[in-house]
């Protein structure tokens, strides 16, 4: 009866699909959809036939919606002195992923970051950088729509300073001021063409997450205290929460998950692509609540460890399964500085292939060695995406 399913499409169990409805691309319909309307993400998220849209629509464009920046000025000597001596302690293989220079290395990717919002999200109300160190010196301080915020100002005692982003991000809900609906941002991504805000929240105001088919704990060359923070949100989110099976890809589909999980030492949750996301503030409070073991012992180490928690994936699992969030299977779109030279090339055409796919990208700098070109690979791609001064640099 005039339904539209487009490719990759998964429908599961007895689903009653209405006359006219559209399933997107990829969905994985769990439910029923009603007539004319449109399912799409993973799981699908049900929208409402085009008449309704527009109304809820003209409702989302009163939303605010603020973006936050975690920043280190690398350069001040106060900030280099203070982490050089709770770096003392800090020893051992992981030692480059804990508390390495390059974890604070700047390249100047802010200012970049700050023209790609101009330039792709102007419905932003606000820019917050939370910060340690001095600002940068390329940074107006007289614009209403940017706010320097001190990372002591929002972190408890017990956990300040903090050299590590699980912990900060934790706590970026205590920022006065900010809206319900933020995007969170490490420095280093970027909004590569024009958003609108339903492209990351839902018309029912819900965060619109990217997912990868990749599973937690499961990546080839992965820094053994990335996955053992993985890992380690994954046990959680099994304890605390009911989540939906994940959604995978596979060469071998006769062989029970379980069984490839357990083969693997991974677990069975999807895992989050790297770029900047949206969330609701107010899942926060709960969530310590509900993981309050497991973040006291995150809350035990200043620099990265491997009991550590990948906080921002959990809270993702944790706003779905109480419906603040839906899920949405994306390509993965980040090239590492430690990445092959194939493997720069082949990134940098997608950034800049003429069917806009990559919304948003992440050039992660990592522990690498010296004269490997990547600064010039940066700033190349950098200078010729976003060439244009923001208003908030001086």
């Amino acid at each position: 009866d005039d339904v539209n399913i487009f490719s990759g499409a998964v429908v599961t169990g007895q689903i009653k699909i209405g006359k006219g409805a559209t399933i997107g691309a990829n969905a994985v319909v769990l439910n029923h959809v009603p007539p004319y309307c449109t399912a799409v993400g993973v799981p699908a998220r049900i929208l409402p036939p085009r008449e309704k849209q527009s109304l809820e629509h003209q409702d989302r464009e009163k939303m605010d919606i603020d973006i936050v920046y975690t920043w280190v000025n690398a350069n001040d000597q106060a900030w280099q002195k203070k982490r050089a001596e709770f770096a003392k302690a800090e020893t051992g293989e992981d030692f480059a992923y804990r508390a390495g220079a390059a974890r604070f290395r700047d390249n100047n990717e802010l200012k970049y970051s700050l023209r790609s919002i101009e330039k792709n999200l102007p419905f932003i109300r606000r820019v917050f950088i939370l910060h340690a160190g001095a600002a940068p010196s390329w940074l107006r301080k007289d614009r209403i729509d940017l706010v320097f915020v001190p990372q002591d100002n929002i972190l408890p005692a017990h956990c300040s300073p903090s050299y590590k982003s699980n912990t900060i991000e934790s706590f970026i809900y205590k920022i006065p001021e900010l809206s319900e609906h933020y995007i969170y941002a490490n420095d280093d991504v970027f909004f590569n063409h024009p958003h609108k805000e339903s492209d990351l929240f839902d018309s029912e105001g819900k965060a619109i997450v990217g997912i990868t088919t990749r599973l937690m704990g499961d990546g080839k060359g992965m820094a053994p205290i990335y996955r053992a923070s993985e890992l380690n949100a994954g046990r959680a989110i099994q304890k605390h929460l009911k989540t939906p099976d994940p959604v995978i890809v596979t060469r071998h589909p006769w062989l029970p998950l379980s069984i490839r999980c357990l083969l693997k030492g991974i677990i069975p949750l999807n895992t989050m692509t790297h770029v900047a996301h949206p969330f609701r503030k107010s899942i926060w409070e709960e969530f310590h609540n509900i993981f309050s073991e497991e973040l006291a012992t995150l809350y035990k180490h200043r620099f990265r460890s491997r009991e550590d928690l990948t906080v921002n994936m959990m809270a993702h699992h944790y706003a779905s399964s109480i419906g603040k969030a839906v899920f949405d299977l994306q390509e993965d779109s980040i090239v590492g500085r430690a990445d092959s030279i194939e493997k720069r090339v082949e990134f940098r055409r997608k950034i800049f292939a003429p069917d806009l796919k990559m919304a948003r990208f992440c050039l992660n700098d990592e522990p690498s060695p010296d004269n490997d070109g990547w600064e010039e690979y940066i700033s190349e791609i950098l200078n010729t995406l976003f060439p244009k001064p923001s208003r908030w640099e001086v």
